[in-house]
């Protein structure tokens, strides 16, 4: 299963969406058989990721915020953090600037604190571009 998701993510930046969908259903439903939270929710990260490069919002927030949620319960605050990071991408790329300002509100200082130096530096950018 994370060589199906792994397989995915080349297949999504090589713009093979079709085959790219496939593996992460694949890899989610094996996922969701095993009881792999955390797998899981990196899927569904993925399948969200795909849906943005397709032009397809509605469904990426979605299957971003099934991630969010698995993130938050399972306690990992570096995915947690990385997975609202990106549903604040969502919202930029739709023009909803006060919605992602108030994702990255939180999400800038919990890269700092978690010492994630990149994703912070990226975060403040798109903080600023949402302000």
């Amino acid at each position: 299963m994370k060589a199906a998701n792994n397989l995915g993510l080349t297949l999504t930046y090589q713009h093979h969406f079709a085959e790219a969908g496939e593996l992460y259903r694949a890899a989610l439903a094996e996922a969701e058989e095993d009881g792999l939270g955390a797998v899981q929710a990196e899927v569904e990260r993925n399948l969200g990721g795909l849906a943005m490069f397709q032009g397809r919002y509605d469904q990426a927030l979605s299957w971003l915020e099934r991630c969010r949620r698995h993130y938050e319960a399972l306690d990992i605050p570096h995915e947690l953090a990385l997975a609202e990071y990106q549903l604040a991408e969502v919202y930029l790329e739709l023009n909803l600037a006060p919605e992602a300002a108030a994702i990255l509100s939180r999400v800038v200082p919990a890269f700092a604190a978690l010492d994630m130096p990149e994703e912070h530096a990226w975060g403040l950018i798109h903080w600023g571009r949402a302000s």
